[in-house]
């Protein structure tokens, strides 16, 4: 083999190896941004999950109030039905 043919090889096998080594930093990154991904969306859903129970929770608030919305207007319609009956005898 000639010496110009084991120059070429040599190169040829650093290139090689340089872009092996090109490759497993960008997967190291990946996996990096990957566990980053993971985590973040593990976040949103727990996010998500207790918004979720605050919506129901703040529902049922909101039933609770018009129910007391209905009662007093029943009262008040009541009352003015008493008034009424009232002033007319």
């Amino acid at each position: 083999m000639s010496k110009e043919m084991q120059e070429e090889i040599l190169r040829i096998l650093l290139e090689v190896k340089d872009d092996v080594i090109h490759t497993k930093e960008r997967q190291y990154d990946y996996r990096l941004m990957l566990k980053d991904l993971v985590a973040t969306l593990r976040d949103l859903k727990d996010e998500v999950v207790s918004n979720h129970k605050r919506i129901s929770e703040l529902e049922a608030q909101v039933a609770e109030h018009n129910e007391r919305i209905a009662r007093l207007e029943r009262i008040v319609a009541q009352q003015d039905g008493l008034e009424i009956t009232t002033k007319v005898h």
